[in-house]
């Protein structure tokens, strides 16, 4: 007979060896949230395996697990990780206590995560009890909907929770490392290439001038007085960082400051309108660094939020979002959607990249890598090829939908399809700066000119290519197309 004590004795089974990193744990460091300065712990931490793996790698780490190690101590870190914990323990007050533990131990960060009601199709003979079930193995495990996960620590620590990932979230204690972490999320990436006129005076000085390269990179801007910048190294050698960038214009012709702040200018529009949804910050309470740039792009804040409301409502017009799908210059366009690589978001524009944004708010760091546009739908869509950049014609393994009408997450699976879903013309996906671009579109050239793209509608699964392949006696060997 199962019991709430005996099930919570049970709850070590649960416990997984692991040979990598947890998916809470990749996500902390991905984003550098856990780094080297940083002390981290792992509250149930199983088999201990991220702690081991961590300490490995020179990270401050400890952990605490009532079955696996018990004699360690629950000690504060400013990192604290409760992963996969909450949902073995059937006493949804016990469940509450020990989340409320975790975050008490957290001195910037508590990362929480929880198996998702897709992952109850992999149960063998299990028996509901509670709010959960009971395995085959005699254990509990409560499946959350990835919203009833947030609705359930922020109810519990009276907290936002951000989605890091399906079934993950970050708890901030530190405001100003949130507004850091939500800013980056959004932040496009801009690369400027170096003039081969090189000065005896950036040589001289060349890694000042470099760091500040960067600043301007990711700022759009150059820095103010009230920011600590090199120690004023630059200002004491060149008077002003405006003779500075005058200098370094010289060595990168091609940064343009004015370009970079209309793209830092928009980074920002996507930034507060996403924070509408949690509720905006006020001023004072954000890094100093953000506070100069919302006063340098948009002159002040009411501006800022006028201007990113004005953005936001133009989202929930389908015919606005129809006109940005025709005027994206990169993706593949069908007659239904746009679909476009993750690695292109940037190149698209504010309203689509607004649009992708909140699935992306709502759902976490998604595990697809083309992402679907529809036309008509109130939904973004994630389709994961694994294999995107080393297979040609890779083949579809997940997608994951997040419907924005309903708020819903719906996972479908074709790894196990013997005949699935595959990419053709792999560089209409990818924006044409990318380094694969001419790799990827040699390969369709090929391709179109031996009349593989004859009869398209035969050619989208695996088998029915193969079969062409075979017909026409052709192989493709890395990216490149062979007769036999």
């Amino acid at each position: 007979m199962n019991t709430v004590n005996t099930l919570s004795e049970n709850s070590g089974k649960t416990a997984i060896k692991r040979y990598s990193f947890s998916r809470p744990v990749i996500y902390l460091l991905e984003n550098n949230l856990l780094n080297l300065e940083t002390s981290f712990f792992d509250y149930g931490c199983g088999k201990g395996d991220d702690v081991k793996l961590l300490k490995k790698q020179k990270f401050k780490s400890s952990g605490w697990d009532p079955n696996s190690f018990k004699e360690e101590k629950k000690t504060s870190a400013d990192v604290v990780n409760i992963g996969y914990v909450i949902n073995v323990i059937p006493d949804i007050k016990e469940r509450i206590k020990v989340l409320k533990d975790a975050w008490n131990l957290s001195n910037k960060i508590l990362c929480v995560s929880a198996r998702l009601n897709n992952e109850i199709s992999l149960l063998i003979n299990q028996k509901e009890f509670l709010d959960g079930y009971v395995t085959e193995k005699g254990t509990f495990q409560k499946f959350y909907d990835h919203f009833e996960l947030k609705l359930f620590i922020e109810s519990t620590l009276n907290k936002k929770a951000i989605a890091a990932g399906p079934g993950v979230y970050f708890v901030f204690k530190d405001d100003q490392l949130e507004s850091k972490y939500k800013l980056n999320k959004y932040k496009s990436y801009i690369h400027v290439p170096k003039s081969l006129k090189v000065e005896v005076l950036y040589e001289e000085n060349q890694e000042l001038f470099e760091n500040l390269k960067e600043y301007i990179l990711e700022k759009g801007r150059l820095p103010k007085t009230n920011e600590i910048f090199e120690d004023n190294k630059l200002i004491e050698k060149f008077k002003s960082y405006k003779s500075a960038f005058d200098i370094l214009s010289r060595i990168y012709p091609k940064l343009d400051i004015e370009e970079i702040a209309k793209k830092r200018k928009e980074d920002y529009l996507l930034f507060m309108s996403l924070e509408a949804f949690n509720g905006r910050s006020k001023l004072n309470t954000l890094p100093v660094e953000t506070q100069n740039d919302i006063k340098e792009f948009f002159t002040n804040y009411k501006t800022a939020k006028q201007e990113s409301d004005a953005l936001l409502f133009s989202i929930g017009d389908p015919l606005v979002i129809r006109d940005k799908i025709n005027k994206c210059t990169v993706g593949k366009k069908t007659q239904e959607a746009l679909y476009i690589h993750i690695d292109a978001i940037d190149n698209t524009n504010s309203v689509l990249r607004l649009y992708e944004g909140i699935a992306r708010q709502y759902l976490g760091q998604p595990e697809g890598n083309i992402v679907k546009f529809p036309y008509d739908k109130k939904s973004i869509s994630y389709h994961n090829y694994p294999d995107f950049d080393k297979h040609p014609h890779p083949e579809l393994k997940t997608v994951t939908k997040v419907d924005l009408l309903n708020l819903k997450i719906i996972d479908k699976d074709y790894s196990t399809r013997e005949n699935p879903p595959i990419l053709h013309r792999k560089e209409l996906f990818i924006d044409p700066s990318d380094k694969r671009y001419k790799k990827f579109l040699k390969l369709t050239k090929q391709e179109e000119e031996a009349g593989l793209y004859e009869d398209t509608s035969r050619i989208g699964t695996k088998h029915f290519w193969e079969e062409l392949l075979l017909k026409k006696k052709l192989e493709i060997k890395g990216h490149k197309l062979i007769y036999k």
